[in-house]
């Protein structure tokens, strides 16, 4: 199975979400993983040593939604890179490192290609989610068309089930 995941974090960055993906996907057996990840200081380096192949996008946003034109640029020059990523690597899965901004580019590639996506939650995006009327309405979108919601605690589940409405069947705790 090929996947194609997108993380904004990602090492060479040091802890949090990206080294929590770097960890897992370079261990998973049987699955081909692209890597869509942020250009970073030292990425080069670390990318030449990886056993994954990664492609660095531009995968920073000014803001997580798409009403500021900015973020909405942001959002289309991210699309491309991964267009193409897509067209090469012809995934059958895309997993997403949190709901915005990759779930978000995840829902618009699952549209064009035709592929499922699973997104990650870890809880402080969820919070941040709640303060804006847009990137709740779009983190919501999201969570409802992601064949699969990965929790990383039963905090984040909780979360998910209860403010998010997420059905229960699509929600799994790692």
């Amino acid at each position: 199975m090929d996947v194609l995941l997108i993380s904004q974090v990602f090492p060479p960055q040091n802890g949090g979400s990206g080294r929590w993906l770097w960890e897992l996907y370079r261990r998973l057996d049987g699955v081909r993983v692209h890597v869509a990840a942020a250009a970073m200081p030292g990425d080069a380096e670390f990318d030449r040593t990886a056993p994954l192949p990664i492609e660095r996008l531009p995968l920073r946003f000014s803001g997580w939604g798409l009403a500021n034109p900015r973020s909405a640029g942001q959002y289309v020059r991210a699309l491309r890179g991964l267009r193409r990523m897509m067209l090469c690597s012809r995934p059958q899965a895309i997993h997403c490192g949190k709901c915005l901004p990759e779930g978000l580019l995840g829902l618009g590639l699952s549209t064009a290609f035709g592929v499922p996506y699973v997104c990650y939650a870890h809880g402080e995006e969820l919070m941040l989610a709640r303060r804006s009327h847009e990137l709740r309405l779009l983190t919501a979108l999201v969570l409802r068309r992601a064949q699969l919601v990965v929790a990383n605690s039963r905090f984040t589940r909780r979360l998910l089930l209860e403010e998010w409405g997420v059905p229960e069947a699509r929600v799994t705790v790692m």
